[in-house]
């Protein structure tokens, strides 16, 4: 049975193609989109993929190589998921051979963003620095971008001492009768003349 379509004129025809062509020209950029999405969903997966892989060697390393306790192995474990943290909260699909100083420059900020303190910063570096050597020992990368990084400063506390009357007061409680009397007044006046600290 032959169906019987209506002609159309050459101006209808020119409305329909131009409906069409709007409708495709509105579609082609959503479809551009959700393929654009779909890639760097693959490579989000695929980067955090070889990240695990890393990190399995990498505890592997710790627990075997250098006989870190449980408790040290998850304390690295949580560094190198502190830089992955940054990562994804910035959409950065990068597999550990593809950070370079800048990312970890940008992770630092990052860091200090996230109000974390400057001892904490540099135990959480101290950590990855730890894990890019692995990589370099393993050959799974060939340059170590930790290795310009500076780490942050810390203040440094100075210590608490003792003022002279509390010193006099020391050395006067010191029993001079009993033969290891001479001997812990020297070693006082030894500690307090050169400066030296008692830990």
């Amino acid at each position: 049975m032959l169906h019987n379509y209506p002609v159309l004129n050459q101006n209808q025809q020119v409305n329909i193609a131009f409906l069409f062509k709007t409708q495709v020209n509105k579609i082609i950029p959503r479809i551009m989109k959700i393929r654009l999405f779909f890639i760097k969903c693959q490579k989000c997966i695929f980067a955090g993929m070889i990240w695990e892989s890393y990190r399995r060697g990498f505890d592997a390393f710790l627990r075997l190589e250098k006989s870190l306790s449980a408790n040290s192995v998850e304390a690295y474990r949580h560094d190198i998921e502190k830089l992955a943290a940054y990562l994804e909260d910035n959409n950065i699909a990068a597999q550990p051979q593809e950070i370079t100083l800048v990312h970890l420059q940008d992770f630092l900020k990052w860091l200090n963003q996230n109000t974390i303190n400057a001892r904490s910063q540099m135990r959480i570096i101290s950590g990855i620095r730890a894990f890019y050597k692995y990589l370099l020992l393993e050959n799974l990368i060939t340059d170590d971008p930790t290795q310009l990084l500076d780490l942050p400063r810390t203040g440094r506390k100075l210590p608490e001492f003792l003022s002279i009357n509390e010193i006099e007061r020391l050395i006067a409680a010191i029993d001079l009768s009993k033969p290891e009397g001479e001997r812990n007044k020297a070693i006082i006046e030894t500690l307090y003349g050169c400066g030296l600290r008692v830990s």
